[in-house]
């Protein structure tokens, strides 16, 4: 859903109420080259926008509650936060990182009045952005600031939604990006993501023995997923207690959606992944022993909710597109987290490291933790699937234990 283009004047007056002189022109508006910094180093004068916004947040986030993106409070997080893909290749940096009271996370990319011509690369590399980062795992997150006062667990809820607030700031945004943002977005509308284009305008006083300045926060539009919710209630076979859950499910505008179907596409007809029938076959074990799949741009997860929560996650593999599978180097952190033992995880790293072969580092990053899907898929299935239900069995177990 597209919001209002709002431009601002020129100019700011002054006006004294009752008086009879006429509205003075106080400030003026201007852009870098007008406001004494060098329009030829952009980076600069990005720097100048994005430490002002990282010093007072409010700037971009007072026009976003105005426009009823967010109604809660936000907190710088970090600044300059770097981001990888799967393979540690840098997909570049965010210029400024926030966390809300609730753990939402805002990502803010600062932009010149002077580029007009790349406002799709803008866009492009905001996505970028939003798309890996809910990739990375939880200790590739920076530590959360304390006056947020929000729990990780919060901010990883978040971050495994894909629930973010995207921000581009700058001091002349083209309006035309919320267009091209119904385009790009919809290829990603699993992702329950909010854009808002934010001018930081400034204006320069005209009095210049006194050369003030005022930055003037505007919202020239935003793009919004519209999502819905449903219930979902889980029978225990056991006759246990029901478990019931609310999901917000995105309602899609346009484009391909990550999904299973589009995985199993990508990875047919590719050596290291086995067939495509083995790997669905898979899938739907995994599912089928209380796993969820959960479809992400470059690949699919596979993850079991933490049974004293809920909320938190415990991933046992991911796999890429390419065909290639690792299990991530902190799924042991994970299952400490639950208040689980380290030998469960050592039990179930162990026996993947002996099928992966001993080149492979499965607790590494990057590609020396990858291994061909088809060790999972074809040689080991049956062996994997074995490993997954005793540790989702111990997992249980732990938990029963606890309460």
């Amino acid at each position: 859903m597209n919001g209002t283009n709002r431009s601002l004047a020129e100019s700011l007056y002054a006006v004294t109420p009752g008086a009879s002189e006429k509205a003075r022109a106080v400030y003026r508006r201007v852009l870098a080259q007008d406001a004494g910094l060098d329009a030829t180093q952009p980076k600069v004068y990005e720097r100048w926008f994005r430490d002002a916004i990282a010093a007072n947040p409010e700037l971009v986030i007072d026009p976003c509650r105005a426009a009823g993106l967010t109604d809660e409070a936000w907190y710088l997080w970090k600044v300059e936060h770097s981001v990888t893909d799967v393979n540690e290749n840098s997909i570049g940096s965010i210029d400024v990182l926030l966390i809300s009271s609730s753990g939402r996370i805002g990502i803010v990319e600062t932009k010149l009045a002077y580029s007009p011509g790349k406002r799709r690369a803008v866009l492009a590399q905001l996505l970028d952005y939003a798309v890996h980062l809910q990739e990375l795992d939880d200790d590739e997150m920076p530590a959360l600031p304390p006056a947020a006062h929000v729990s990780r667990d919060d901010m990883l809820t978040h971050l495994t939604r894909g629930d973010f607030l995207l921000i581009i700031a700058g001091d002349e945004v083209d309006p035309r990006v919320v267009k091209l943002s119904q385009a790009i977005i919809g290829d990603h509308m699993l992702n329950q993501w909010q854009l808002a284009l934010v001018d930081l305008t400034v204006y320069q006083a005209t009095d210049e023995k006194n050369p003030t300045r005022l930055m003037v926060p505007n919202l020239r539009g935003t793009s919004r997923t519209e999502t819905r919710n449903v219930v979902r209630v889980d029978v225990p076979k056991d006759g246990g207690r029901p478990r019931v859950t609310l999901e917000r499910l995105p309602v899609p505008l346009s484009g391909q959606q990550a999904s299973v179907e589009a995985f199993l596409n990508a990875i047919e007809g590719k050596e290291a992944a086995g067939s495509r029938t083995s790997v669905g076959t898979l899938l739907e074990e995994l599912k089928g022993a209380g796993c969820e799949i959960t479809p992400l741009p470059t690949g699919v997860k596979v993850t079991f909710q933490d049974p004293r929560t809920d909320e938190r996650e415990i991933r046992f593999v991911r796999t890429t597109n390419e065909g290639r599978a690792r299990i991530g180097h902190v799924f042991g952190n994970q299952l400490a987290a639950c208040g689980c033992p380290r030998n469960i995880a050592e039990r179930y790293v162990r026996a993947i490291a002996q099928w992966a072969g001993s080149d492979v580092d499965v607790l590494g990053k990057g590609k020396g933790a990858e291994f061909p899907l088809r060790v999972l898929s074809e040689a080991h299935r049956a062996d994997f699937m074995t490993l997954v239900k005793g540790t989702l069995g111990e997992i249980r177990g732990q938990a029963a234990t606890a309460s």
